[in-house]
């Protein structure tokens, strides 16, 4: 009705009660035919599940912990103090976490020991280590891991540029509901 009135609004401006009625009957078959479109494109309950089945990984979260620990090149110029060697004893002991609070400690006593951390700013710090709505979102290490048969409690490594990145899995990874429909 107020599509009718704004067209109507114009009559005797220029614009015909004729140029109105083909505006409407334009409209009331473009909307006819968009609804027929979605109608006849609305894909099957099976079609449906069929996509869920194939593209898992993309309707999944999960809970991830992650921390970096860069080191030396040892080329010159790189002013990085931790090693190589102390920087993969120290990811090594975060690989052998057995749960979140252990490796929560863990990263703790790294930033307080090599990174000058104190209770403040550790306080201030920690809470970012944890990503608990991990989402599938592009192929790359993390999320294949995550999403490629992990499980609560699991840990992961990767090493990129002199730095090694560690993960902890904090919770299985689960269905996200607000990526699906009923």
């Amino acid at each position: 009705e107020k599509e009718v009135t704004f067209y109507t609004d114009g009559e005797g401006n220029g614009v015909t009660k004729a140029d109105i009625k083909k505006v409407l009957e334009i409209q009331a078959l473009s909307t006819s035919y968009y609804m027929h479109l979605t109608e006849e494109l609305k894909p099957s309950a099976e079609e449906i599940q069929e996509y869920y089945d194939a593209n898992t990984k993309y309707f999944m979260n999960c809970g991830v912990a992650g921390f970096s620990i860069p080191y030396n090149s040892g080329e010159e110029g790189d002013t990085e103090e931790m090693t190589k060697e102390k920087a993969k004893e120290l990811v090594d002991d975060l690989l052998a976490s057995k749960s979140a609070k252990e490796f929560e400690e863990k990263v703790a006593h790294v930033l307080t020991e090599y990174e000058g951390y104190d209770q403040e700013k550790l306080d201030a710090n920690l809470p970012s280590i944890y990503n608990e709505g991990f989402t599938y979102s592009a192929e790359n290490p993390l999320a294949e891991w995550a999403f490629g048969g992990a499980k609560k409690n699991d840990t992961f490594k990767i090493e990129d540029n002199n730095i090694y990145y560690v993960y902890f899995m904090t919770s299985d990874p689960v269905k996200d509901e607000t990526k699906t429909v009923d």
